[in-house]
């Protein structure tokens, strides 16, 4: 809240805007593991995974929650079934091609997940409104059911 007790708009950038679900999403996550007696760990803010869950309701082991979010693109006929910009899941040169390996920013080796699983949320960007987000839709998926063979940028 402002110092007149008014509610600021979130910020309308991409990239700050994702941060905040990100985030949200992140705690939500966090408050309902704890609450169904979970044992559940948040990642670094640059690492792998956003989550790391374990306890007795998973069977044992540890199990990845990956959150990324993206904007929905927009046309002249209005929001599209397209995103903005790639979604990045992992980097195939260091996750998926050395998996044994205990990289810097992860809790464990990518073998040593029981699971992986992705969160992805999407929305519509609306810039006058003080919430910005529209149409929020969650897309949970083992990210192997969603990858692409196509790099997200030339830089991830």
């Amino acid at each position: 809240m402002a110092a007149g007790g008014h509610l600021l708009p979130l910020p309308k950038e991409s990239a700050a805007l994702a941060n905040v679900i990100e985030v949200s999403l992140a705690d939500f996550l966090l408050d309902r593991a704890a609450a169904e007696g979970l044992t559940a760990a948040r990642g670094t803010e640059r690492g792998y995974p956003d989550i790391e869950l374990s306890g007795p309701g998973f069977g044992g082991g540890y199990h990845a929650v990956d959150i990324k979010v993206a904007r929905r693109g927009v046309t002249k006929k209005g929001p599209s079934n397209y995103t903005q910009s790639r979604i990045t899941l992992y980097t195939g040169n260091t996750y998926f091609r050395y998996p044994q390996l205990h990289w810097p920013g992860t809790f464990r080796p990518f073998n040593d997940y029981a699971s992986h699983l992705d969160v992805i949320a999407i929305y519509t960007l609306d810039p006058d409104s003080a919430a910005r987000v529209e149409d929020l839709e969650l897309i949970v998926q083992e990210p192997w059911r969603i990858a692409s063979k196509q790099r997200s940028s030339t830089t991830r």
